[in-house]
């Protein structure tokens, strides 16, 4: 979690707790189309050693962090922030 001007600006998981998934059935470990079949099309961001696949709301960007075609993290921050870490 990040915070910036004291509000909570970043949230993203740092470990997967047992049958941990969304709502749409994807866990971390599942490969980049199987976020693309659940959620659809999807922005991507290349960073340093991954990508970044968006899925932006009004109020909240939603990241799909995916190293070597897994996913390996998800992410939640405020629309327009950088989803590079």
């Amino acid at each position: 979690m990040t915070f910036r001007n004291g509000r909570v600006a970043d949230v993203f998981t740092l470990f997967q707790p047992p049958g941990w998934r969304t709502t749409r059935g994807i866990a971390l470990g599942d490969t980049e189309t199987e976020v693309s079949d659940a959620f659809g099309p999807l922005l991507q961001r290349r960073c340093d050693r991954y990508d970044a696949y968006l899925r932006i709301g009004a109020k909240a960007t939603t990241i799909f962090y995916v190293y070597e075609g897994k996913l390996w993290g998800f992410g939640l921050t405020q629309p327009g922030r950088s989803p590079c870490r």
